[in-house]
């Protein structure tokens, strides 16, 4: 029997497409109650956006989780003046629990964004270790390339006469040009474009943004609280600088930390109208960031000391900064300070616990933020 061509034609055109696939399962945070033990995967993407380098970590999806983190290659930030004059350098890798690529969480509600400004001779991925703490605990992390104080621009300043590429244009005292790389990370947080952000656009709430920073950054981060309406929270490690910012505020420094004394960061509290401050015992310069883990130090011995063409003053100042906190270097003799700095991973553990504290009470209303008692290496005042 034939089919009529109407028939035929309602048999072809009648069959049900294949069913939609279903949409991706939502990943609500589940996170542990301490804040210092990390949470969720975490991701990480370079991106570009205003003729700035931002680092940007985020909740990863599970499906990446014990998926092997990424090593951070210090060479990008080593310029070829350097390497033209004293040889190949060889800097241990950072390593990071950070994904690269890794597909964003989907989750049921956008979180905070955070920013992080490097310190004097840093780079954007300097403390890779918080920031990844930090993304991991329910935060998109934007950290900050600033031009003028990166170490690609302080190793070519430390002969004399400097090499090309000396640059210390983003060490102003009273001025302070990072200020600028910031406002343009809250824009990019804020305005999400489509070519850079999509991939964390449905993660960021761009009502509540925190900003972060060590040392230099620190600075940064406190006169930023100052100078935008859109910070919600400030927090400064390892500087001595003041804020007009009228928003929730910590200060972390060490208590041998001659760079960031307790009696300067006593002082930067004594005018915070709501300000708590973390001093960690026999703590000194540089925990906050993962950058004793790259041995400037000893890179400085294999490779710098005694040449005749080296700026020994200079070297010297920069080293007393670079190795402050470091496992193998001696604290300030200070009665206050023990025989040896306190060991990082104690430190990585208040630090990370602290901040997170922090920022979940000052950005999201929960828990109770920092408080005193945690830790036998670290006092709390507020």
């Amino acid at each position: 029997m034939r089919l009529s061509p109407l028939f035929a034609a309602c048999l072809v055109g009648c069959v049900p497409p294949d069913p939609a696939p279903d949409p991706p399962a939502e990943e609500p945070l589940d996170l542990p109650a301490d804040p210092g033990q990390p949470g969720t995967p975490v991701g990480v993407r370079t991106v570009a956006f205003e003729g700035q380098t931002f680092e940007v970590w985020y909740p990863a999806s599970d499906s990446v989780a014990g998926s092997a983190g990424q090593l951070i290659d210090l060479a990008e930030f080593v310029p070829a003046a350097f390497t033209e004059r004293v040889g190949p350098v060889e800097l241990s890798p950072l390593p990071s629990v950070a994904i690269r690529d890794a597909p964003p969480r989907l989750l049921p509600d956008p979180v905070p964004a955070l920013l992080f400004s490097h310190g004097f001779g840093g780079f954007r991925t300097q403390s890779v270790t918080l920031c990844t703490h930090l993304a991991s605990r329910g935060y998109v992390v934007v950290a900050v390339d600033h031009p003028g104080r990166m170490l690609a621009d302080v190793l070519p300043c430390l002969f004399d006469p400097p090499l090309s590429g000396c640059d210390l244009s983003g060490f102003v005292p009273g001025d302070d040009p990072a200020v600028e790389d910031m406002l343009a990370a809250r824009r990019w947080v804020e305005q999400r474009p489509a070519d850079t952000a999509a991939f964390v656009a449905d993660l960021i709430d761009p009502e509540r943004i925190g900003i972060l920073g060590h040392s230099m950054g620190g600075g940064t981060a406190m006169e930023m609280g100052g100078l935008d309406s859109k910070i919600d929270a400030v927090l400064s490690m390892a500087a001595p600088a003041p804020t007009d910012a009228d928003v929730p505020t910590a200060l972390f420094g060490g208590r041998c930390d001659p760079f960031a004394t307790p009696a300067e960061l006593q002082g930067v509290l004594d005018d915070l109208s709501d300000g708590v401050w973390v001093d960690i015992a026999d703590a000194g310069h540089m925990p906050f960031s993962d950058m004793c883990q790259a041995d400037l130090g000893g890179l400085a011995d294999d490779l710098l000391t005694g040449r005749p063409d080296v700026n020994t003053d200079f070297l010297g100042d920069m080293l007393a900064l670079a190795t402050s906190g470091c496992p193998g270097y001696t604290p300030p003799a200070d009665p206050v300070c023990g025989a040896t700095f306190l060991p990082i991973a104690r430190s990585n553990r208040v630090i990370s616990t602290y901040s997170t504290a922090f920022f979940d009470a000052a950005l999201s209303g929960s828990g109770p933020g920092i408080q005193a008692g945690l830790f036998d290496d670290a006092e709390v005042t507020r």
